[in-house]
Order: C-alpha cells, then structure tokens, then sequence
C-alpha cells in the first residue's frame, strides 16, 4: 500500500492507500482536526473590554462580505445568471443574520 506524506501547520501527515495510478491512490481517509485545540487564551485590560466584544461582530461582517462575494462570483462564472444554484449560500448568510445567532455569540 503506498504512502503519502504531507505537512501541516500541525505537522506531518501519514494517509495511507491502494495506488490507483502514479501520483494518484484511492482509499478511506477521514481526516479530523479539532478546531478549538488552538484556541489562544489570553488576559485583555479594561480598556480593550470593548474591542473584545466588537472582534466576532467584525468577523461576521468579514464571513458575510466574504460569502456574498463567492456569491457573485460563481453567479458569474455559471454565466445564465446562476441564481438558483447560488441559492446554497442563502442559510448561511440567514445565519449570521439571525439575531438568535448572534445574541448567543455576545452573550456568552
């Protein structure tokens, strides 16, 4: 079975797999990554208390602005409009819209 190797920010990486064709294998590969292992804890002053709070409303702003220009890029690149397809973007801009999801974020 042949063996590729990679890295990572987290370090290197071992899949193993059945060669299909040169540079190319197929297999099961499930690959997990546990996204609060790097969470930075951190001590903030008083006086940062308020650009504490306004950090994840500002990251919302940036994943909206962010997805809304996947939007219309890939409604351009379908060419007929692509409005239906680019519907799959629609909950999550509803999401981040929701005041249920953000007043969760702030208030915890």
């Amino acid at each position: 079975m042949p063996e590729i190797k990679y890295t990572t920010e987290l370090g290197e990486k071992l899949m193993k797999g059945i060669g299909a064709s040169p540079g190319m294998a197929t297999g099961k590969v499930c690959i997990h990554k546990d996204i609060f292992s790097h969470v930075p804890i951190y001590t903030i002053e008083d006086n940062q208390i308020i650009w504490e709070i306004q950090r994840p409303k500002k990251g919302i702003e940036e994943v909206e602005e962010a997805i809304r220009r996947d939007q219309e890029k890939i409604r351009r690149q379908l060419g007929y409009g692509g409005y239906g397809d680019v519907e799959i973007f629609s909950p999550h801009l509803s999401i981040l819209e929701d005041s249920r999801f953000s007043s969760e974020v702030f208030e915890k």
